[in-house]
């Protein structure tokens, strides 16, 4: 168990974690599917009786329906995201019953901000405007041609330096500039572990800064 966990006491149930999962930018079309563990904490049997869905876009599966003391089980919650755009929170509802406590019921919440297929992480940050933009290449590469306004930094040192006292809003936005899709796109799921959802990797870098914006925006040595 990770030992930042936070433990939620629901009567019998305790949800490892929170109650609510937060998925960031996602985009229209791509399922967002999460994971909820719990454990029942009482004495008494749990029977848990109906997952009630507050959308048809969702669907749970669970891994068992009775729960004997110190029993865990896992609730997995998908949303289809098709047709949505902007803020989206979705609920389901699971419902119990104890012996000794009767019936109880606890809430578990996603939430995500979807944005179209045509809208490209370049796109997004066209629309943020006060993004924040860090290029991992190589310092040369980085003085050949960058986009203004960009700091200069190895993916390590970012990490770090967000992991620490230094680290901005969770909500601010990031675009990583990278020499290859690999390092881009692990540079960005790094940053979302940490917290960063508004994170994306400018795939294509300066060559597609380049070819759709051309060298507006850019500061390049030749």
């Amino acid at each position: 168990m990770n030992i930042n966990a936070i433990i939620y006491i629901l009567s019998a149930i305790s949800v490892i974690g929170c109650t609510t999962f937060n998925a960031g930018d996602v985009k229209e079309g791509t399922p967002v599917i999460h994971t909820f563990r719990a454990v029942n904490t009482g004495k008494d049997t749990v029977i848990i009786t109906e997952i009630r869905r507050t959308c048809g876009c969702t669907t749970t599966e669970t891994s068992k329906k009775v729960l004997l003391p110190g029993d865990t089980f896992d609730l997995t919650v998908r949303v289809n995201t098709y047709g949505f755009y902007g803020p989206v929170s979705k609920s389901v509802y699971l419902f119990y019953s104890t012996q000794k406590k009767g019936k109880k019921h606890l809430k578990l919440t996603i939430r995500a901000h979807i944005f179209k297929n045509s809208e490209t992480p370049l796109n997004v940050f066209r629309r943020i405007k006060n993004g924040m933009i860090f290029d991992i290449r190589r310092h040369r590469e980085y003085v050949k041609c960058h986009i203004a306004g960009s700091e200069n930094i190895n993916k390590d040192a970012l990490l770090s330096y967000l992991k620490g006292k230094n680290s901005f809003d969770k909500d601010s936005y990031i675009f990583i500039v990278a020499p290859d899709s690999i390092k881009g796109s692990n540079t960005v799921k790094s940053l979302r572990k940490l917290g960063y959802r508004h994170s994306y990797y400018i795939e294509g870098g300066i060559k597609k800064w380049l070819s759709e914006l051309g060298k507006s925006g850019l500061i390049c040595s030749d």
